[in-house]
């Protein structure tokens, strides 16, 4: 049996690992961020790949029922990013919106649209600003086109398009088969761990009006 550098037999560590995977639904997201390795913050434009449901967990706070963000990909540090939203009979909000009609409220929608955007941001400013919290500071232009229903998935297209110190400005689309379902344009405001640490300058896009 291999033994690393402490005399640990090296077998502990996938079952280990394994067992800190399934606890992170259990944890906030400040506690769960804690156990991630330090990493570098990203550039203005740099591609960072796709992030699974673990990796949200980490990056932002919202818990079931709450969390209205299954997948976050195509991410480029302070641009862009596409969430995915797989949307099932079981939420709970069908269950009196409308009970023979079921329709995922559109603020709802609107919601799952702030969370990959406040992914976006998160991701963008690297590992000390997982578990922060993004708050709505306006909602403007939102229009809702086509209802989102059980069973349907939401793609989530959302663009940085202002900011100013820890306030933020997006654009975004819910795109549901192929059709545009909901769109608006919101800012909100960064709280929490990274408010802190978030500097002028960081960012370089035109400041928020």
């Amino acid at each position: 049996m291999n033994r690393g550098s402490q005399g640990v037999p090296d077998t502990l560590g996938e079952p280990m690992a394994r067992g800190a995977r399934e606890g992170l639904n259990g944890m906030n997201a400040q506690q769960a961020a804690a156990s991630l390795p330090v990493v570098h913050q990203p550039e203005v434009g740099e591609p960072l790949g796709n992030f699974d449901f673990d990796d949200i967990l980490k990056m932002i706070p919202h818990r079931y029922p709450m969390l209205m963000l299954d997948r976050l990909t195509n991410v480029v540090a302070f641009k862009s990013a596409i969430g995915i939203k797989n949307v099932t009979f079981n939420e709970p909000f069908f269950q009196g919106h409308f009970p023979t009609d079921p329709i995922m409220p559109g603020v709802l929608v609107v919601e799952a649209l702030a969370q990959a955007a406040g992914a976006l941001v998160v991701a963008s400013l690297g590992h000390e600003a997982r578990g922060s919290i993004v708050y709505f500071m306006s909602v403007d232009r939102a229009k809702f086109r086509k209802p989102v229903r059980p069973g349907n998935q939401i793609v989530l297209e959302v663009a940085l398009i202002q900011s100013k110190l820890n306030v933020f400005k997006f654009e975004g689309r819910a795109v549901v088969d192929g059709r545009l379902a909901t769109e608006a344009t919101f800012s909100a405001m960064m709280g929490g761990p990274s408010a802190r640490k978030t500097k002028p300058g960081m960012i370089s896009t035109v400041p928020v009006e």
